[in-house]
């Protein structure tokens, strides 16, 4: 019985293996530090596992297309690289609104009012989150800092 290479089956065995080891290394974070990480890598663990086993319980079937708005998996992670670039070079809020905007726009929403108004909100949202609710400090970048 050979099956077709399925990259979405490799994917979700490196996530669920990236995972796995990072929730590992959190038992050796002092307890206040490592609660938000062990929630964050067990819970990707779970559903990478979850979605994995009905992925090879499945199959893939014949009818099996693209989802409507899903975007193919290399520009998402192109995109993410860039993203974790743009954190590096000019830090996280700024890197956060451009990468919301240009998924907004990649996804199929065209008005550029409302998804820079969604970005910069989205954005505010999260990085207050970031900084009051869990105390972490905000990467300002090097062309910031």
């Amino acid at each position: 019985m050979s099956r077709r290479f399925d990259t979405e089956i490799v994917l979700l065995l490196f996530f669920s293996l990236a995972s796995g080891v990072f929730l590992a290394l959190t038992f050796s974070y002092p307890s206040t530090a490592a609660l938000f990480p062990k929630i964050i890598a067990f819970i990707t663990l779970f559903f990478s596992l979850y979605y994995l086993a009905g992925r090879l319980r499945k199959g893939r079937g014949k009818g099996d297309k693209k989802e409507e708005g899903a975007l193919p998996w290399h520009i998402s992670a192109i995109s993410m690289l860039v993203f974790l670039g743009l954190i590096y070079l000019a830090g996280l809020i700024p890197a956060m609104v451009l990468y919301i905007g240009f998924t907004i726009h990649i996804l199929g929403y065209r008005n550029p009012v409302r998804a820079a108004v969604i970005a910069v909100f989205s954005t505010a949202v999260l990085a207050s989150a970031m900084k009051w609710f869990f105390v972490i400090p905000i990467p300002m970048g090097l062309l910031f800092s």
